[in-house]
């Protein structure tokens, strides 16, 4: 796909590039708390692989389970609204309140947590899930707005490559804070000094569309309007064509995808730590480097493939769709093999499982441009309804995968148990996978299109000519 129409871009650091180093830190930021529960849980069960001057909790496997699971169960209480509060309330006021409130609960993590123990701690879970339930409709939604057609893979892979990046920060940082003078819950008063930080960036300067914008000039928003070839309307939807969206075979396609690829991801974040803490037999510290390593791997592949991506498509090599299942499935089904034959090896062949583990995050790294940049292609005027429904299912999958693999771990030490663990996230990566081949699309979909106010009654006339 050609660039459409040759005009000035503005400047070269312009304001679409303010608002995606916005959305990337806002990802970033997001995920990192996410993550580092992680590695907060096994800090505060093993406080002799960390600080031993701060309270140790005595948890079983499946109370942990239900602690990790916890945030998805409200993420789903909030995804129901299928990125409906995002169309009603916008990007900038959703964003807001889950910095916000993600804030205020990391400070007061570590006092409730001691008074009410892993109970408490899961009921905090359940209320992280349910205001970051609409991570995923804020950053689909603004990037829609702000990212040229021709350049939407590029600029998603680099916005969601945030979501990687929040994992390896929350996994690397918070096994240094928690091994450090400030123990555990380091990692929650760290976490938000940041959001605190990010916040006032994100209330002086994010921006809802070029239409609104303050400091846009009128180049770049000329730009951004003809680039996106009528495809996104700035006008708010007065309704979200639910029935259409949830009868497409392309969203479908999406969606299991989407379900799928996020299964693998949290695997790295979340049952890599543990699996090297138990059976590998290594200490915090050393489990939060082994454990980034791959996530590394996925965050910087994210690059390269977006920009093989765009390559791709700009020279009509490939479809936008073609390009998207091939990269998928090589990012999908690759890893899924290596988890598998990781289940056979033992304990005394570590280096090998850590490698295996390595290879697969980088090949790992085109889950974004493979699959997630993908409601943007289906409806970029629903990309956020569509992007909160695939992150509703996949968080559905991923509970089930979690607490089912509380009941599995009766002995996490066990290699044999871990190995079930492993093949069952492998089948389901796959088969996730095929299901988007079969049914996935890069095309725009019919429900995308809808009545809006003509962009020649909403501008003057004298912005319009270089439109025209």
């Amino acid at each position: 796909m050609e660039e459409p129409i040759r005009q000035s871009k503005g400047p070269k650091v312009g304001e679409r590039h303010k608002q995606i180093c916005l959305l990337f830190a806002f990802a970033t930021i997001t995920n990192y708390e996410g993550v580092s529960i992680s590695i907060s849980v096994v800090a505060m069960t093993n406080a002799n692989s960390t600080n031993p001057d701060f309270q140790e909790f005595d948890w079983n496997a499946q109370q942990k389970s239900y602690i990790l699971s916890a945030a998805f169960i409200g993420c789903l209480l909030i995804q129901i609204t299928g990125g409906k509060l995002c169309q009603v309330f916008g990007v900038k006021r959703i964003g807001a309140l889950i910095l916000g409130m993600s804030m205020v609960v990391s400070f007061l993590t570590p006092i409730l947590v001691i008074y009410g123990g892993w109970i408490v701690l899961c009921i905090i879970r359940v209320i992280q899930g349910i205001y970051q339930g609409q991570t995923y409709a804020c950053l689909s939604g603004h990037l829609a707005y702000w990212s040229p057609k021709h350049k939407r893979t590029q600029l998603g892979g680099i916005v969601l490559s945030g979501i990687e990046l929040g994992s390896l920060l929350g996994t690397l940082i918070s096994g240094f804070v928690a091994g450090s003078a400030f123990g555990w819950p380091g990692i929650n008063y760290l976490l938000g000094l940041t959001q605190a930080c990010l916040l006032t960036f994100w209330i002086l300067f994010l921006e809802r569309d070029p239409t609104a914008s303050r400091m846009i000039s009128t180049a770049e928003r000329n730009y951004l309007i003809t680039s996106q070839q009528e495809d996104v309307s700035y006008e708010k939807k007065s309704s979200i064509p639910y029935t259409k969206i949830l009868t497409s075979k392309s969203v479908w396609g999406f969606l299991i995808g989407m379900s799928g690829q996020i299964a693998a991801l949290r695997l790295m974040q979340i049952q890599l730590p543990a699996y090297i803490s138990k059976v590998c037999k290594k200490n915090i510290e050393e489990n939060a480097v082994f454990s980034t390593l791959p996530l590394a791997g996925v965050w910087l592949m994210t690059f390269l493939y977006a920009f093989i991506g765009d390559f791709i498509t700009n020279r009509n090599l490939m479809t936008i769709g073609a390009m998207r299942k091939t990269i998928n499935t090589i990012s999908a089904v690759i890893p899924a093999l290596s988890i598998i034959y990781i289940g056979f090896l033992d304990v005394d062949s570590v280096d090998i499982v850590i490698g295996l583990f390595i290879f697969s995050g980088f090949i790992m790294g085109g889950i974004t441009v493979g699959c997630f940049v993908n409601a943007l292609d289906l409806s970029p005027n629903f990309a956020d309804v569509i992007s909160s429904m695939g992150q509703a299912l996949a968080n559905i999958v991923y509970i089930v995968l979690t607490v089912g693999t509380g009941y599995i771990l009766t002995d996490e030490s066990d290699r044999l148990l871990w190995q079930s663990v492993f093949n069952i996230f492998a089948g389901i990566i796959i088969g996730c996978n095929v299901l988007f081949v079969i049914m996935g699309s890069g095309e725009v979909q019919p429900f995308n299109v809808y009545e809006s106010v003509p962009t020649s009654q909403k501008y003057p006339a004298e912005e319009m000519k270089d439109i025209r």
